[in-house]
């Protein structure tokens, strides 16, 4: 068993806790190369969240554009605001570069938004900060306070140039730029915009200052501020939002990417100075407004507002101008705003490319990253772990963690053993003994040994829910130890599953208590987002979710041609798949699943269940079995290969094969084909059985069977299908090496699982397939002989 496992977690450079180091004022030092972070105390909840396809990018110096929230929450109305978000995420993308769209929700800042995190703060029928229309906005000043009440609301330009700023974001677009309020000279009403940009080193790229605002004065302000201001276009005009002409000029205009990029470098990297960056880019001429009617729609605007007292509310004043426009111009500034928001997306994205192709030529290659990446980390930050489970001898290889090859979601655990020292009767007390606690949860399990033993450049991704607690600290830290992708699904009512066991001196089990709920409390919709984010080559659920997640991720997966793999997990719950087998019936769209691994008893009850719920008696199902047309010389093939002894000759002995037919193992697998396509069938010490079916032509279609090679092959007579059944034996191991048998299944499933992302045609050559349940079976034995539920020795195997 594993010592205690420390109650650190790693935060690594691309690990972006920099929002709470901000926030608590903790002193970092700055270097050339980028920002140390130092311990931060451990939190009850973390206040802040980076996807972790912003960490990524982040991590590896690829390009990303922050956008703001305020014009979904307060700037737009319902369904436009949300469209516009959207559209505004699209054109990043399609630009090239990583979009981050900052916002407050629950007291939490997010560093990029779900798309039902966008729906949400779409939504105008619940308040957010302000208590009025919209859900509110949220500015520097704001932070600490809505973050302390659990607030939701959308970040102003300053409120998110705070934030990117804080996390490494340099390339931020938007709609318009606040500034000084007509008559601020007089009441001092300017925006907090202006003083952002005047000590917040980020580029910010918008269309001129909105119309309704006192434009020279703005600029004299930006001036006094030392800000950077250019037009973004063939000449040094200054926009006014709606209009191409404000008829006032910048002191300089750009026209290209990659010089807005130079100058963004030169101002943070070169000078190191920390303000920001104006380009003001016109609106699009298809889209522009007529000066003369905009203008006048403005002035009668401004003067309603003076006569209602708007004016004199702070920052509801700008919201309340531009719909009060929207309203005189009859919709058509709506066209307006929305076109130029859509034009500066363009350019942020062309910029952020730009930026992020001369940072890594000024600054050189950027490194491999090997970090956690959570919903929420809420930690204590250490240069490493205190505990590595990786022996000094074993050296782990990274990977670039934009690549994802493989992902599993489903349970990362928490073992605790508490073994007493002596067989006493401690009951209504304590017994001296020892406890000590281990990573454990199967998908965790699954994951570690396919990342150790993965090529490198290869990226396993594990998706399980963690809590905010210290057993969750724990898995984050240790899976980031040896460089595992951990991509955890956190919240306030998530606990970190435990499974909490108590032995008797002599090592049998007294009792325990198992807190496992977590995985099946996360949704399918979790899920889901991961995998499109990440567009892995295979994905493999554990039996630890809820059945109804299975059966909507692997519909997905199978919509997006994305081959799955199930592992049962256990008796009780192997009948998870279920539902998805019953959808598959009813659609009879093929199987439900790509390839599953139970053992014999787990095979047992999926069968015996799916008989009880009538899926054995179905047309379609029937339709299937008649395909494989496995007539009298199948079944007598298949009486041979159970006379073989279970061991190879020369070997301890384990007894002949008959349970195949005695306890129908085969002709259970058989009727499951219609829903899994390969099983891998876990035997224990008499090894591993593969029964599968092939439709499309291979390797096996040119098979034929061998009793030496333990094999059996049938071919449909007009070869539209082949079912392979494949006996590998298990390999020769004395009693007194195994040192523990927990964790071998899922080794071998994780190495599977790494070889099948290696060579996703394995199981249709016959000498791949060998070769792959060989390596598996040895990655096995190396954790049987391991305290470890996984083998750190896997490491050495891809080597």
């Amino acid at each position: 068993m594993q010592s205690p496992t420390s109650l650190h977690t790693l935060t690594s450079a691309g690990g972006l806790d920099y929002f709470t180091d901000k926030l608590k004022s903790v002193k970092v030092e700055q270097d050339s190369k980028g920002i140390s972070l130092p311990q931060l105390q451990s939190q009850p909840r973390s206040q802040h969240h980076v996807q972790p396809e912003v960490q990524d990018a982040l991590a590896l110096g690829r390009p990303i554009v922050a956008l703001e929230s305020a014009l979904v929450t307060d700037g737009m109305p319902p369904p436009t605001n949300l469209a516009v978000g959207r559209a505004c995420e699209r054109i990043v993308r399609e630009g090239g570069a990583v979009p981050a769209t900052i916002a407050l929700i629950d007291g939490r800042v997010k560093v990029g938004l779900s798309d039902a995190e966008l729906e949400r703060i779409a939504d105008w029928s619940v308040e957010g900060s302000s208590g009025g229309t919209g859900r509110g906005k949220v500015s520097r000043r704001d932070f600490a306070p809505a973050i302390a009440l659990g607030r939701t609301g959308g970040t102003t330009i300053a409120g998110t140039m705070v934030v990117a700023n804080l996390v490494g974001i340099k390339v931020f677009a938007t709609g318009g730029l606040g500034g000084v309020h007509r008559n601020g000279q007089n009441t001092l009403d300017i925006s907090a915009d202006l003083t952002e940009l005047g000590r917040t080193p980020v580029g910010v790229i918008a269309s001129g200052i909105k119309s309704i605002l006192d434009i020279p004065r703005t600029l004299e302000y930006l001036e006094t501020q030392g800000v950077p201001v250019l037009t973004y276009a063939d000449n040094n005009t200054f926009p006014a939002f709606y209009a191409r002409d404000s008829g006032c000029k910048s002191p300089w205009n750009v026209n290209t990417p990659s010089l807005a990029a130079q100058i963004l470098y030169n101002q943070f990297h070169h000078l190191s100075l920390q303000t920001g960056v104006f380009f003001a880019a016109p609106v699009p001429e298809h889209a522009a407004y007529n000066g003369a009617s905009i203008q006048a729609a403005i002035n009668q605007a401004v003067k309603e507002s003076e006569e209602n007292g708007v004016s004199t509310r702070g920052k509801d004043v700008t919201p309340w101008l531009l719909a009060r426009v929207m309203e005189l111009t009859e919709g058509k500034s709506l066209q307006s705003n929305i076109a130029l928001i859509e034009n500066t997306s363009v350019i942020g994205a062309q910029v952020a490319v730009e930026y992020a192709r001369l940072t890594k030529e000024s600054d050189g290659p950027q490194p491999s990253s090997v970090y956690v990446s959570t919903t929420s980390t809420s930690a204590t930050a250490s240069p490493r772990a205190q505990h590595d489970f990786t022996p000094n001898s074993q050296t782990v290889h990274t990977v670039p963690a934009s690549t994802a090859d493989l992902l599993i979601a489903g349970c990362a655990a928490i073992d605790v053993i508490a073994q007493q020292s002596s067989n006493v009767d401690a009951s209504g007390s304590t017994a001296p003994g020892k406890i000590t606690t281990s990573l454990g949860g199967v998908a965790r399990n699954v994951a570690e040994a396919a990342h150790r033993l993965s090529s490198p450049g290869s990226l396993t991704v594990l998706v399980a829910p963690v809590g905010e607690d210290a057993f969750g600290q724990t898995l984050l830290a240790e899976s980031a130890a040896f460089g595992m992708r951990l991509d955890a699904h956190r919240g306030l009512n998530v606990r970190t599953p435990v499974c909490n066991m108590v032995l008797d001196s002599r090592g049998a089990l007294v009792g325990g208590v198992a807190d496992m709920d977590a995985p099946a409390a996360m949704d399918a919709q979790t899920v889901i987002d991961s995998i499109r984010r990440h567009s892995p080559k295979l994905v493999a659920l554990d039996a630890n979710l809820a059945p109804t997640t299975i059966q909507e991720v692997l519909a997905h997966c199978r919509d997006s041609g994305i081959p799955t793999f199930f592992e049962p997990t256990s008796v009780a719950k192997v009948t998870a798949l279920l539902p998805a087998m019953s959808a598959a019936s009813a659609s009879g769209a093929g199987p439900a699943v790509t390839y599953a691994s139970p053992n014999i008893r787990e095979l047992g009850v999926l069968s015996q269940a799916a008989r009880n719920n009538g899926l054995f008696d179905t047309e379609w199902w029937w339709t299937v079995l008649d395909s494989l047309a496995l007539e009298s010389a199948f079944r007598a093939q298949l009486e041979i290969l159970a006379e073989r002894p279970a061991s190879p000759a020369g070997m301890t002995s384990k007894g002949s094969l008959k349970f195949l037919t005695d306890q129908g193992v085969v002709q259970m697998a058989v009727q499951l084909l219609p829903f899994v396509k390969h099983f891998m069938i876990q035997l224990g010490d008499k090894g591993v059985l593969v029964v599968m079916q092939h439709t499309e032509p291979c390797a096996w279609s040119k098979a034929t069977s061998n009793m030496s090679l333990r094999q059996i092959v049938a071919h449909a007579p007009n070869e539209q299908s082949t079912v392979v059944v494949r006996h590998f034996p298990a390999f020769d191991l004395a009693p007194e090496e195994i040192v523990s048998v927990t964790g071998a299944g899922d080794t071998l499933v994780g190495a599977v699982l790494a070889g099948l992302v290696k060579k996703p045609s394995t199981f249709a050559d016959p000498e791949s397939l060998q070769t792959l349940i060989t390596m598996g079976q040895a990655a096995a034995v190396e954790t049987l002989r391991s305290t470890y539920a996984v083998a750190p020795t896997l490491s050495s195997m891809v080597r």
